[in-house]
């Protein structure tokens, strides 16, 4: 069952599906968080891309047809079933990979994302990406953002593509080790060769046990969905996969520290060259064990929009009140999720508008996250059943 986890995620259009002479494209580009297995965003990434079909770009007059494409490329060292790209290993040899490895792979697969979707429209349609990130996946979202806009500044820079949003899911972007989790972990980890002991006892414990009793077990223990617990087992029993996470994990405790981002990021200055605002939006968790209440109530505080002139172009905060835990992806939250992602885009940033009225967007906005849930179940079922 190992073999059906995909070390990427791409979703996109049917290619014999009929379609205007001209239409858009949009790009949804998610970052995983850690352990950086793109499976288990699985549910949540085709939940959204079921439900992006009734958006469309803004245009002067009619707005244009949209076709979707979305991309989640595991992080590196994390791979089941493939073994990591050429470049990454000229750039950083083998596995475990830091912080920073792991930004340049996301940035060289953005890059190749978007020369794939380009490949694909026709020379009048537009192409807009939006990144969105979870956990970790935040911090790397925010450095890559980073190098684009310098790469922007650059005189000889030229065809670069629009990111006209991006989302953080649960960001992790400050102070990581004052976090409760973080804590407990930043202790745990400091000890010397901990990483390669904790990693050898995984190993040794779970070695001989058959993937589907593993599966079972974990589904039993921890209460995962099948797909989750499935992604689970073959993280546990991959050859780097336990090594990875602890060994980025204690990494991330070391840098992830003070706000690294200037002006320019924070919508604060005017961008530099040839680069366009990225309008971002940042969706908290209320009792998050990864993110210290300080933390987050600080960063609101000093970088947030207040809603007032000049402010147009500082992010959207906001802290999720509908119990939402930080591993939405391995529960039932993905469904409320979705919905936020969609509000976003239509609403909040106001990056796309909708064709017509969605049956989903507008339930949501009448209906507890119960009710949300129960909305979905049938499609949650198909992907789980499918997995």
């Amino acid at each position: 069952m190992a073999s059906k986890i995909q070390d990427t995620i791409s979703i996109r259009p049917d290619p014999s599906t009929p379609s205007a002479d001209i239409v858009d494209h949009l790009l949804i580009f998610h970052i995983t968080g850690n352990p950086g297995l793109a499976s288990y965003y699985n549910t949540f990434l085709t939940l959204l891309y079921s439900h992006l079909s009734n958006l469309s770009v803004p245009k002067t007059g009619k707005p244009r047809p949209l076709q979707t494409h979305i991309y989640s490329p595991s992080l590196a060292g994390f791979e089941i079933n493939s073994r990591p790209s050429q470049a990454q290993a000229r750039l950083h040899g083998g596995p475990p990979y830091n912080l920073v490895a792991q930004i340049d792979h996301i940035d060289l697969a953005l890059a190749r994302a978007i020369d794939e979707v380009e490949a694909l429209k026709r020379p009048h349609a537009a192409l807009k990406v939006v990144l969105t990130g979870h956990s970790v996946g935040t911090f790397i979202l925010l450095e890559v953002l980073r190098r684009r806009m310098e790469r922007a500044q650059s005189p000889q820079a030229a065809g670069n593509v629009d990111i006209i949003g991006a989302i953080l899911l649960f960001p992790t972007v400050m102070d990581l080790a004052k976090s409760p989790r973080g804590k407990r972990f930043w202790w745990l980890l400091a000890v010397p060769r901990m990483v390669l002991v904790l990693a050898a006892a995984a190993k040794l414990l779970t070695f001989w046990v058959p993937f589907p009793w593993m599966v079972a077990l974990i589904r039993t223990v921890l209460g995962m969905p099948l797909e989750g617990a499935t992604t689970t087992a073959a993280f546990v029993k991959s050859t780097m996969g336990v090594t990875q996470a602890l060994y980025l994990a204690k990494n991330e405790l070391d840098v992830i520290t003070t706000d690294m981002w200037d002006d320019e990021i924070w919508g604060v200055e005017k961008i530099k060259g040839k680069g366009k605002r990225t309008k971002m939006f940042f969706y908290f968790g209320e009792n998050d064990h990864w993110v210290a209440d300080k933390t987050r109530d600080d960063l609101i505080v000093a970088r947030a929009s207040k809603g007032v002139a000049g402010d147009e172009d500082k992010p959207v905060m906001e802290i999720d009140k509908q119990g939402v835990g930080h591993d939405f992806c391995i529960s039932e939250s993905p469904n409320f999720v979705v919905w936020v992602f969609i509000d976003v885009l239509r609403d909040k940033a106001s990056l796309l508008r909708a064709r017509q009225p969605s049956t989903y967007s507008r339930r949501s906005r009448q209906i507890g996250i119960n009710d949300l849930m129960r909305y979905d179940r049938n499609e949650q079922s198909r992907i789980e059943s499918a997995a």
